[in-house]
């Protein structure tokens, strides 16, 4: 049986010794993304060493073109998103594909950011897309 613990638009986060070995950094600055196998979450206040933050696993974030997949100026709302992970301010934690779904486009991309709504997605469901 399924026992409700919390709404889960955000989860804690501490970068310990192994987060920041899986991670290569000793600190997480506020907006900077996360991906951890098929969870992705927004870091919401910088994380130092050791220490206990939060991650948003919901949301609509600005994003720019260094961070996804293609120039944010072309893309429409309702587009999908990927991010790029080789990006600054995107920490991969195992392997992930050099393209990540991160959501869907609200907005029409402008001035190089286009604001796109996070969506966590299944296993069995990035299997699929990626076929």
């Amino acid at each position: 049986m399924a026992i409700y613990r919390q709404e889960g638009l955000a989860i804690d986060f501490q970068l310990d010794s192994d987060a920041r070995t899986a991670l290569d950094t000793d600190t997480l600055e506020a907006g900077d993304i996360v991906i951890r196998d098929n969870l992705i979450g927004v870091v919401k206040t910088e994380i130092g060493k050791d220490k206990l933050g939060a991650l948003h696993l919901a949301g609509v974030y600005g994003l720019t073109t260094a961070e996804i997949d293609g120039d944010a100026d072309s893309v429409d709302q309702g587009d999908a998103v990927e991010l790029d992970t080789g990006a600054d301010n995107i920490y991969v934690w195992g392997d992930a594909p050099d393209d990540v779904y991160f959501g869907t486009s609200v907005e029409d991309g402008d001035d190089g950011t286009v604001k796109v709504r996070l969506e966590q997605r299944s296993a069995s469901l990035l299997e699929e897309l990626a076929t």
